[in-house]
């Protein structure tokens, strides 16, 4: 016969051996949920130095592009005046031929379209 005090200590032994399996579950619970909490800030962490890296990207990639911009307009801007003062310092005579006046004025626009065409195209080769 089993006496009571050895069941009672047997209980106590079989409650204190669950108690433990509780322990370790609940322990194993807490560290895994810190961790998923880490985990997941470290992604989040991760996509906003992601996201401010590609913004600083594309903000040098637009600086770029608008200093481009700027230095075909300054550029444009000085050809258009030489080809002007070129065309209005260059007046053929009165007494010079029509057809022979066409002739000049159509080669002075043709020799600035071509002179704006070089320079345009030597801008787009060094940038």
């Amino acid at each position: 016969p089993v006496s009571g005090a050895m069941a009672i200590g047997t209980m106590a032994s079989v409650g204190g051996f669950f108690l433990s399996g509780v322990a370790y579950n609940r322990d194993g619970y807490a560290n895994n949920v810190a961790m998923k909490q880490t985990q997941m800030y470290q992604e989040k962490n991760y996509y906003i130095t992601w996201i401010a890296a590609v913004r600083e990207e594309v903000r040098d990639i637009m600086t770029i592009f608008v200093g481009r911009m700027s230095n075909y307009n300054v550029v444009s801007t000085l050809m258009a005046a030489i080809v002007a003062g070129a065309i209005c310092e260059g007046e053929p005579a009165d007494s010079c031929p029509d057809f022979v006046v066409h002739a000049f004025y159509f080669s002075m626009y043709i020799s600035g379209m071509y002179l704006f065409m070089a320079v345009m195209y030597a801008a787009r080769g060094m940038t």
